[in-house]
């Protein structure tokens, strides 16, 4: 079990820092939730 959390959190975490990365760098053009539907 732990190693599986493990890798779920290496998986997991640069997608996040990347989310917030691109979601910090258009905050000043348009709004969060205009970055989340953009995304997908």
């Amino acid at each position: 079990m732990v190693l599986l959390h493990n890798n779920l959190l290496s998986n997991i975490a640069p997608g996040l820092i990347c989310f917030g990365a691109i979601i910090i760098i258009r905050n000043g053009k348009k709004s969060a939730w205009e970055n989340i539907t953009l995304m997908k």
